[in-house]
């Protein structure tokens, strides 16, 4: 899974098998680790809950997809979900999680569990 943070937004790409996984086990996660005490931990798990959620805390960043959502977008060719949240001062976080393209400039080893990049036929 990869990870972007941009200010006030978080994107989260998965690969096809992450998304396999996420579909028949609602959770996945990855980890970067600084040191045999130290990690930072990013997640995206599938819940009850109406409308799409990212928090953080010492361990790391969580996102939380309702589950109805998470399905459609496991069993479809819906690319991602995304989601706003207010935070303090008038501002919002917006999250984004969706499938993983294969890159047009790297080699097909690093593309190997990416899905078919749709401008790749262009």
């Amino acid at each position: 899974m990869k990870l972007r943070i941009d200010g006030n937004s978080i994107r989260l790409r998965l690969s096809r098998s992450e998304v396999a996984l996420f579909a028949a086990t609602g959770h996945i996660e990855d980890a970067t680790e600084f040191g045999p005490l130290s990690k930072f931990s990013y997640s995206v798990t599938a819940v009850e809950e109406s409308t799409l959620n990212s928090s953080y805390n010492a361990s790391g960043i969580q996102v939380k997809v309702p589950r109805d959502l998470a399905q459609d977008w496991t069993r479809t060719d819906l690319v991602a979900i995304s989601g706003e949240q207010p935070i303090e001062n008038d501002r919002t976080l917006q999250t984004l999680v969706e499938k993983d393209f294969q890159c047009l400039h790297k080699g097909s080893e690093s593309n190997a569990d990416a899905y078919p990049n749709p401008l790749a036929s262009m």
